[in-house]
């Protein structure tokens, strides 16, 4: 497979997954029962919406959006990452305040903050991610650098 082959086919992969969990996460926010297919009494009387855990779901669940939006944007040449972040950001504004007019659903400004939270730990995973490639890239060319000197140091003697 050419070079150009493989960048559109990654390109396309991940256009489709980042397409994938937007759509999955939006129907999860959305959805008057998204879980109806595990429906029982053991289930049912198992509430956690008086918990931290929704707060650390709605953090993990935007966390893992922006990641893709910015590593889409990183890959994909016509999405700048403040597209990828606004998106992400009016996506979870919407969705929340959508909630409000759902039944069975509620919307709460902490999970605006939970979701908020996670877009910018999501774009810092990203750009942690970033620095390591690029650090790991100059630590290699550092390396090709010092080994093109040995081998002139060596052929000199």
């Amino acid at each position: 497979m050419s070079r150009v082959k493989k960048k559109k086919f990654e390109q396309r992969f991940l256009i489709g997954v980042t397409a994938s969990y937007t759509l999955l996460l939006t129907y999860l926010l959305l959805a008057p029962d998204p879980l109806w297919f595990l429906h029982g009494d053991e289930i049912r009387k198992f509430q956690v919406d008086d918990t931290i855990a929704p707060l650390i779901q709605h953090l993990v669940a935007y966390c893992g959006l922006s990641f893709l939006f910015c590593f889409l944007s990183k890959v994909h040449s016509e999405l700048r990452p403040r597209t990828a972040v606004i998106f992400v950001l009016s996506h979870a504004v919407t969705t929340e305040g959508a909630q409000a007019f759902i039944p069975n659903r509620y919307s709460e400004w902490s999970d605006v903050f939970a979701n908020f939270t996670g877009l910018c730990i999501g774009w810092l995973f990203f750009r942690i991610s970033l620095s390591i490639k690029d650090f790991c890239a100059q630590e290699k060319t550092d390396s090709a650098y010092s080994t093109t000197l040995l081998l002139e140091d060596s052929g000199e003697s």
